[in-house]
């Protein structure tokens, strides 16, 4: 791999301009190995693991390092994957949005003076 990739995979995953299934294989796939020019990766549902999404992944992969870039994909539980990074990122806005609302004066007041009400499921954190 050239010195541009650091081995964090989730962050390479993120950025990549895959569409579709080939971006769902990178999304959602766990870095096993870097040798040479050899990519392994794990990913969790056989479906991103068929070739023509791997073929895909492996073009976007060479057009990003700027060349000849394997591809190796095996089925198995996974670990730090982009989509869990962006799922607990996006668990964490949800909590601090939630938080916010419970700690600001106005809402408590409202609650407390009024007995207004939070529906569940109501609160969005600002994107």
């Amino acid at each position: 791999m050239p010195p541009l990739f650091t081995g964090e995979w989730p962050a390479l995953a993120a950025q990549l301009p895959a569409r579709g299934l080939a971006q769902q294989l990178a999304y959602q796939s766990e870095l096993i190995e870097v040798a040479g020019r050899t990519l392994t990766v794990r990913v969790p549902l056989r479906q991103l693991a068929d070739a023509a999404t791997t073929d895909k992944l492996r073009q976007v992969l060479i057009e990003h390092f700027g060349g000849p870039v394997d591809l190796q994909v095996e089925l198995g539980a996974v670990g730090t994957t982009a989509a869990a990074i962006a799922a607990e990122q996006a668990a964490q806005r949800q909590r601090a949005a939630e938080q916010a609302i419970a700690d600001d004066p106005m809402m408590r007041t409202l609650i407390e003076e009024f007995g207004a009400q939070i529906l569940p499921g109501t609160i969005r954190p600002v994107q």
